[in-house]
């Protein structure tokens, strides 16, 4: 059939840009893998951009923040509900507007600092000031009730806030660190309260953290010493993972699962989430500032294709629509899938008024795996785009921060290839993607009528009221195509025959503090 005729050939494809390796060059500092001196080493597709949680906004930093500091709040790794943290407990008042937090006593911060109320407000102010993410810009008032009780208050009801708390605005920072150094140079001194501290970070090379002695929950403390050794390029680091050099790796290309599953000292793991590759679309640059034209690039996509050219035959996975998963319970059915139409692309780009096709640019981390570099994504997504009349350019770079330069504080490029983790709370996606005000809207457009669906979806925890909105939601997501998921993620992943511990999650993030040696 011409379905699995094409597919062979984009396996082809991606075969042949696999080939190729760059050599290794660690730096002297680095630490031994394996267990011997009871250190870790991980591979990071791409360098730590910032160690501040409040001025960053790479999902690509998450595994070393993860380390530096704990939340507010957690989240169980397989379904996503919260538990307690820094915080013990949490209760709304009558009118859902206030949310109060018991915090844990006993903590310090890295550099010694008491935690109380009065660092988490310092640290949630500092957040908000910040304003690079506008997650509790909603919080309206924070008030220090006693030494381990706050309250945050909201002006309207937001039952999505305790989600919030298990991340970046969860991650707690040192007031003292804040008060020290400032915006510009904390992301270089990060103080949390976390299972390690910062020992170094050699840029483009490494980032090491080490135990934190005092740290408050000592049984869970697990090695010495962790370094991320950044690795950019795929094969060097499967080839790294095969000659013992690193411990983990947290996502490698499965056309090397074979390989590496023949190998005794190394153990592959299919890790199942809720996260998708996506392009996301800056709405304000013309072609795709209308929503025809995004319905058409989305229209000369076959995901299905393109996630099994991607994945291969080892792996099971699908293409997206939506930004949930079908089986996750915000999805609608009927709305998770879309047709492979060249023809109906070509019309509605010729209603949209370009009726010879379009070109568009998007900008793609050159280095970065999903679950193979973008590189061999967007060359597969070119390929199928050209027969409904579209053609797609890359502007490859680096690192995924000169993709956030470019097409988010700069708006200069109409697109963006990158991926999406997902949140604790469907709602934090939903808000973030489709709110006016929200950071990834990056080209600040209305969409319909979805500010106030969130709205109506933050003041109620109602699952049945909740799925009603989603529906409206989803209709909403598939008419505007102001994001274009393309595929949910099966995290392939490769560890140390003698590791154990590991919790992977459904948001597919790279959690490293529970893993550790076998005795």
């Amino acid at each position: 059939m011409t379905f699995h005729h094409r597919i062979g050939s984009l396996r082809g494809l991606s075969l042949a840009l696999a080939m190729g390796a760059a050599a290794l060059a660690f730096s002297p500092a680095t630490a031994q893998a394996g267990q011997a001196d009871n250190s870790l080493v991980v591979a990071l597709g791409t360098d730590l951009v910032m160690a501040d949680p409040a001025n960053g906004a790479l999902g690509t930093d998450i595994p070393v923040l993860y380390t530096l500091y704990d939340r507010l709040l957690d989240f169980a790794p397989e379904d996503l509900s919260l538990k307690p943290m820094l915080a013990t407990e949490w209760s709304w008042s009558d009118d859902r507007k206030t949310l109060t937090l018991k915090l844990r006593q006993g903590v310090k911060f890295h550099d010694g600092t008491d935690f109380n109320a009065e660092a988490v407000k310092r640290s949630l102010e500092f957040f908000k000031e910040s304003g690079v993410n506008r997650d509790i810009n909603g919080v309206t008032k924070i008030e220090v009730i006693d030494p381990f009780t706050i309250a945050l208050g909201s002006e309207t009801p937001n039952s999505s806030l305790p989600g919030l708390l298990a991340e970046r605005a969860g991650m707690i920072i040192s007031p003292a660190a804040i008060e020290k150094w400032g915006k510009d140079k904390l992301t270089q001194n990060p103080v949390g309260t976390g299972p390690f501290k910062m020992r170094n970070h050699e840029v483009g090379s490494a980032v090491f953290v080490e135990r934190f002695a005092d740290y408050w929950e000592k049984d869970k403390q697990t090695v010495d010493l962790i370094e991320f050794r950044v690795i950019k390029n795929a094969a060097s680091a499967v080839s790294a993972m095969m000659t013992g050099q690193i411990d983990y790796l947290p996502s490698i290309d499965p056309i090397n699962m074979p390989a590496m599953a023949r190998n005794p000292a190394i153990r592959v793991a299919q890790e199942p989430t809720i996260a998708f590759g996506v392009v996301q679309f800056n709405t304000a640059f013309a072609p795709v500032d209308k929503a025809e034209v995004r319905r058409a690039i989305s229209m000369s996509i076959d995901r299905e294709e393109l996630a099994a050219a991607i994945y291969g035959g080892n792996v099971e996975t699908k293409g997206a629509v939506l930004p949930v998963p079908p089986s996750y319970w915000p999805s609608t059915p009927g709305l998770d899938t879309l047709a492979y139409d060249t023809e109906g692309a070509k019309k509605l780009l010729a209603e949209a008024g370009y009726p010879d096709g379009i070109t568009f640019k998007m900008c793609l981390n050159a280095n970065a795996g999903m679950p193979q570099p973008a590189v061999k994504v967007a060359d597969i997504m070119r390929e199928q785009m050209k027969p409904a009349g579209i053609t797609l350019e890359t502007e490859e770079v680096a690192a995924n921060s000169a993709c956030v330069e470019t097409f988010v504080r700069q708006k200069k490029l109409p697109a963006f290839l990158v991926t999406w983790s997902g949140r604790p709370d469907p709602a934090i996606t939903y808000a973030q993607m489709l709110a006016t005000d929200s950071f990834y809207n990056v080209g600040q457009k209305v969409f319909g009528n979805a500010d106030d669906l969130v709205k109506q979806l933050q003041a109620t925890e109602d699952k049945d009221a909740q799925d009603k909105i989603y529906d409206q939601l989803n209709k909403v997501f598939v008419d505007e195509v102001h994001m274009m998921p393309l595929y949910f993620f099966v995290n392939v992943v490769a560890y140390n025959a003698n590791l154990t511990g590991e919790e992977p999650n459904l948001l597919g993030r790279p959690n490293v503090r529970t893993l550790h040696w076998k005795k």
